[in-house]
């Protein structure tokens, strides 16, 4: 039986209106434990000069290179062997998940995410993305490796938005048994908050980074690295317009 490791992050623009993606990792325990870590702690961060963790925007950040003795050459070359680390690890399959924010606010904006130990919020994007990125990964899990026992979701710590992914996610497995995916409800393992250093996390922020940017905006290495990254086969998906509105009406009328 193999136990599966998913580290996510996401990415948006300036305010809850723009683009937003989730996207992350998904590969077997062993594969991030024995192989991954190891060697992205030799190649990405022990240096010298060392860095605690692989942050794309301080990586760009002079401020932050300076804090840690790091010249923007050098900031590239970590860059590119963290690339090159997830293009050569075969069972690192991306999984992401777009939607525009603005849409999310205007359909949902009189729904409110209730924690199960009180209060509530404004249903964000990162809820609805949360659900769909689940969703994508344990389907490719399920799909791709018949010996699957579980899948573990790593997220990073971020207040409140944290906890009640947290409620949506104990509940997730009992959603996916009610519409017929006891399949897919059998694979739901952990989520485990954790912060900047653990190495999926680095991992997926990578993915966000990259794929979150437009070609406009990108140099030749910002696009030669994205070509690696998207040569690995996951599962992408865009939550448009009819899909939201489904949502929004099922969610809505539900007892």
């Amino acid at each position: 039986m193999a136990v599966f490791v998913c580290g996510l992050d996401e990415t948006a623009g300036r305010n809850q209106r723009d683009n937003f993606f989730m996207g992350g990792f998904v590969a077997p325990e062993t594969d991030w434990s024995l192989t991954f870590a190891p060697e992205w702690e030799e190649r990405v961060l022990a240096g010298p000069p060392s860095i605690p963790y692989l942050h794309m925007t301080d990586m760009r950040s002079p401020k932050w290179r300076e804090e840690y003795g790091l010249s923007k050459t050098e900031a590239d070359s970590r860059i590119d062997a963290a690339i090159d680390l997830i293009d050569k690890t075969r069972g690192l399959s991306p999984i992401g998940v777009d939607v525009d924010g603005g849409e999310v606010c205007d359909l949902f904006s009189e729904m409110r995410v209730v924690h199960p130990k009180g209060g509530n919020v404004r249903f964000d994007p990162d809820y609805l993305c949360f659900i769909s990125y689940s969703y994508l990964a344990l389907s490719h899990i399920a799909k791709s490796y018949a010996d699957a026992e579980k899948v573990d979701f790593i997220i990073e710590r971020n207040g409140r938005i944290t906890k009640y992914i947290q409620a949506f996610h104990f509940g997730f497995a009992t959603s996916l048994a009610a519409i017929g995916r006891s399949d897919l409800s059998r694979l739901v393992g952990e989520l485990i908050p954790a912060g900047k250093d653990r190495i999926p996390l680095q991992a997926a922020d990578v993915l966000c980074w990259h794929t979150a940017r437009s070609k406009d905006f990108m140099d030749e290495a910002d696009l030669r690295r994205y070509a690696k990254i998207a040569s690995k086969i996951g599962m992408r998906a865009t939550l448009d317009g009819t899909h939201l509105k489904e949502l929004a009406i099922l969610l809505t009328t539900a007892p």
